[in-house]
């Protein structure tokens, strides 16, 4: 847990992929967004700043199509009733993932960001492009990198 603090990853570093469950219980890896531009972005359901950011990613999924960009939530959250219970009612069109285990789970500690809300985008390549983007810049920040 320690090196969470001590260790992060940065623009340039290559992004590990991780592996967690969607609201039906199916495992998604980010390793399928290979070969595509991708945001990957933490929240949970009691963080009233993550909310924010909801209406700038359905804004942005609106703006850059699916193929040009992937789209990735995952909640560090241990209720997942309420967890699902928002996704359904948010109607999300961007896969939506949970990590119940919170801050000792895998997403936490493989990818060692210490706070929400969070964000990577990733480039084909599994760079880090940028991280930690606001939500009032997201749009802008991707459009100018997304072509």
């Amino acid at each position: 847990m320690i090196s969470i603090y001590e260790e992060e990853f940065n623009v340039g570093d290559s992004l590990p992929s991780v592996k967690l469950p969607d609201g039906s219980g199916n495992m998604f890896s980010t390793a399928s967004f290979r070969g595509k531009y991708y945001l990957i972005d933490f929240w949970s359901t009691w963080c009233r700043q993550c909310m924010i950011f909801d209406e700038y990613k359905k804004t942005l999924r609106r703006e850059i199509p699916a193929e040009k960009l992937g789209m990735v939530s995952v909640a560090l959250d241990d209720s997942r009733g309420t967890w699902l219970s928002l996704i359904n009612r948010n109607h999300y069109d961007w896969p939506q993932l949970i990590d119940d285990k919170m801050w000792r789970g895998v997403a936490a500690l493989t990818l060692k960001f210490d706070s929400i809300p969070f964000n990577f985008l990733v480039s084909p390549k599994g760079i880090v492009i940028a991280k930690a983007i606001p939500a009032d810049s997201l749009a802008s920040v991707l459009k100018r990198i997304i072509k």
